[in-house]
């Protein structure tokens, strides 16, 4: 019985694992891409300073 729980707790545990993984991987992922919107904008930002203090 108690061998029984024990497999079936190491299963939930590794699929647990798993969707953990999974999640980790997408939000870095998704931090990558926010990281690279935020470099275009700056730069974008920088670029429409720069034409704003030179008119």
């Amino acid at each position: 019985m108690k061998t029984a729980r024990v497999e079936e707790y190491t299963a939930l545990l590794t699929k647990l694992n798993g969707v953990l993984a999974n999640t980790i991987d997408q939000l870095q992922h998704e931090a990558t891409l926010l990281e690279n919107m935020l470099a275009k904008s700056r730069k974008s930002f920088s670029s429409s300073i720069s034409k704003a203090t030179t008119l």
